[in-house]
């Protein structure tokens, strides 16, 4: 019921409220990444404790997107927007060139 739901471009809120938590985790996760980079190029290495609580802030918010994208795969295999913004995870935030190219390969397949 998904599968033709999605290709009919039909999709519940559940799906778009999900969706929306994906993309705010990824966004957030870039976020982070950025100040992480700009504190350490700033404090060159003077404040590792603030560095460190940076990094478990990127590491969780990294898991919290991935494990939105991982559900949302599992009720949504084929969406092309969730595959979409999983591929841009994948490449922005996890670094993942490889796993990023084999889903955009899905998307174009």
């Amino acid at each position: 019921p998904n599968e033709l739901r999605t290709s009919l471009g039909i999709r519940d809120r559940s799906h778009s409220i999900a969706l929306e938590q994906a993309r705010t985790y990824h966004k957030e996760a870039l976020g982070l990444m950025h100040s992480f980079w700009l504190k350490i190029q700033a404090s060159a290495g003077k404040n590792l404790k603030g560095l460190a609580a940076m990094a478990n802030e990127i590491t969780d918010r990294r898991e919290k997107a991935r494990q939105s994208f991982k559900w949302m795969l599992t009720q949504h295999a084929n969406d092309v927007q969730v595959l979409g913004q999983f591929a841009s995870f994948l490449q922005q935030v996890m670094l993942d060139q490889e796993a990023y190219e084999a889903v955009v390969e899905k998307i174009e397949a």
